[in-house]
């Protein structure tokens, strides 16, 4: 699973710009002054919350660039995509033409296309992202309204592509 935009559990080394995935119990916590050090790097200098807000035009850390890197990688070879709670903003300019470049318009009006599963509880959000991909993903399109409901999916499936993909990523990406 990639965030692109970071997320109030992720956090990059002050030393050599790392991606870790920390679980904090508390908001607080995001501003921790002692950490224990760094899986890539072994720095004990501290790490940073990572988490970018929605602009027309970002400045992405770091951290980050590989994980754009890695879904644009990720996009052009994808069979199925999951998107879960993101509305595809038309204020998130940088998301969109990611998404635009490598996977709507590689796929459009192909034979076979990667299969669409959207998650989001409102409608209408749903209708949106279904209406922006249309021409170039599989025809039937999953939809949960709550990830309750996609998670249970998940478990039916366990052992099956997302166990690979999160290994292929975990790995790829360098997430500690």
């Amino acid at each position: 699973f990639l965030k692109l935009h970071g997320a109030l559990n992720s956090c990059e080394c002050l030393n050599c710009g790392g991606l870790r995935l920390y679980f904090f119990n508390t908001y607080q916590n995001i501003f921790k002054t002692t950490w224990p050090p760094c899986r890539a790097c072994s720095s004990s200098h501290g790490f940073r919350p990572v988490l970018i807000a929605p602009a027309q035009r970002k400045h992405v850390l770091r951290s980050l660039k590989r994980a754009w890197k890695l879904a644009e990688d990720c996009l052009q070879a994808t069979q199925r995509i999951v998107i879960i709670g993101y509305s595809f903003s038309s204020f998130d300019q940088d998301a969109r033409k990611l998404f635009l470049k490598n996977l709507i318009v590689p796929n459009l009006f192909k034979t076979t296309c990667p299969k669409l599963v959207i998650v989001d509880r409102n409608e209408t959000t749903r209708h949106s992202i279904r209406s922006l991909f249309e021409c170039s993903v599989n025809p039937v399109v999953e939809e949960y309204s709550s990830f309750k409901e996609f998670y249970r999916l998940i478990w039916i499936q366990a052992g099956s592509q997302y166990t690979t993909r999160k290994g292929l990523c975990k790995s790829r990406f360098n997430i500690q």
